[in-house]
């Protein structure tokens, strides 16, 4: 009896199941690689020194704190930024009160107030990259192995 689908007794469905998780690792890599250029660059070229804070605000919708700062650039330029921060380090600002900032020199848009503030979306990226990617190699070992009672040329 043929079934349709993914699990059709011949391995196609193995084989597609090994394409989609190989799809999902690419796509997971790719996320990663975009979160994390700014946490490479930052600890590349990272330059370090303290910003005004000109607002507080609690974001739209979701209710992430946001900063309004304003730092000398790293040609002595000031620079403003806007900078997602958590609720604890939200709550111990003030406006007019002075923050340690980390820039990078190449890019001043990239900074960050929390230090690793940056670095958790990339740690959370990279977890799911290593999870695609054991899905991927299992999938794909399930796919070129033989099913029990078959050979190779059976399956």
């Amino acid at each position: 009896m043929r079934t349709a689908g993914w699990n059709r007794g011949d391995g196609a469905g193995r084989r597609r199941w090994a394409g989609l998780a190989g799809a999902l690792f690419v796509v997971s890599l790719l996320l990663w690689s975009l979160v994390s250029a700014p946490v490479r660059l930052l600890e590349a070229e990272g330059v370090t020194g303290h910003a005004s804070v000109l607002s507080l605000q609690a974001g739209p919708g979701s209710g992430t704190p946001m900063v309004e700062v304003l730092f000398a650039g790293p040609e002595g330029e000031g620079v403003r930024a806007r900078v997602a921060v958590s609720a604890a380090f939200h709550a111990g600002l003030q406006v007019g009160g002075e923050v340690p900032v980390r820039f990078a020199a190449s890019d001043p848009a990239i900074v960050e107030l929390e230090p690793g503030a940056l670095a958790r979306p990339a740690r959370m990226a990279g977890w799911l990259v290593l999870l695609a990617g054991l899905a991927f190699g299992i999938a794909l070992l399930r796919a070129v192995r033989p099913r029990p009672g078959r050979t190779a040329a059976e399956a």
